[in-house]
């Protein structure tokens, strides 16, 4: 029925549907649902192949630390800081973004009547995704100094720009995909958005 009821064009993405479900589950469930996967899933051979020479060449470049890196996860992308409905820099440019993804992604739902968005109550209450910078001063109080190896998993980040600035002074030796693997090594996902963004995760 929902899959059905809409036009192909108007459905959000895979993505989104699947953490609308999820959201839906009880935590038991999902506490199954996510052991099963774990258990039963497996990279397909090209993507647990390149996952491989990325993991071989992230220490490989994490040489003085015996090989040791740490792996963050940067939930920073353009659609996860539009879902979360926080204001950051607050001004024209980012709002006019922010309006945009959310419109590609759910298609008025931050914008119906009655719903009220409350970006200083989510802030305070740590409903916010991390900026990098904020990412960088947590793992610098947690003791990793600017000789620390860093693999970045994440898709493209939101203003990338300007907002990985301070987190690439902070730690410069951080390393993504893009900085690890050939480009003639991404090619063959480059158009397969599931299997591109399976690859971030093989480190």
């Amino acid at each position: 029925m929902f899959i059905t009821s809409k036009s192909r064009h108007d459905l959000p993405s895979s993505s989104t549907r699947i953490q609308y479900f999820q959201s839906c589950l009880k935590r038991t469930v999902q506490r199954l649902r996510c052991l099963a996967n774990y258990e039963a899933l497996r990279f397909s051979n090209p993507i647990s192949s390149l996952g491989d020479r990325l993991v071989s060449k992230m220490k490989e470049r994490s040489a003085s630390s015996n090989g040791k890196y740490v792996a963050v996860h940067l939930r920073f992308e353009e659609d996860m800081v539009a879902f979360s409905c926080c204001v950051y820099d607050g001004g024209k440019q980012e709002k006019d973004d922010m309006d945009a993804a959310s419109e590609r992604g759910w298609k008025g739902k931050f914008t119906r009547p009655g719903h009220k968005i409350q970006p200083g109550f989510l802030r305070t209450n740590g409903k916010c995704p991390l900026t990098p910078l904020e990412v960088g001063l947590m793992l610098r109080g947690m003791g990793f100094d600017n000789t620390t190896s860093i693999y970045l998993a994440s898709r493209k980040i939101y203003n990338f720009e300007k907002s990985m600035i301070p987190l690439l002074e902070m730690f410069p030796l951080l390393q993504t995909k893009e900085t690890l693997a050939t480009a003639d090594e991404l090619a063959p996902f480059k158009h397969l958005q599931v299997f591109f963004t399976t690859i971030i995760f093989c480190c």
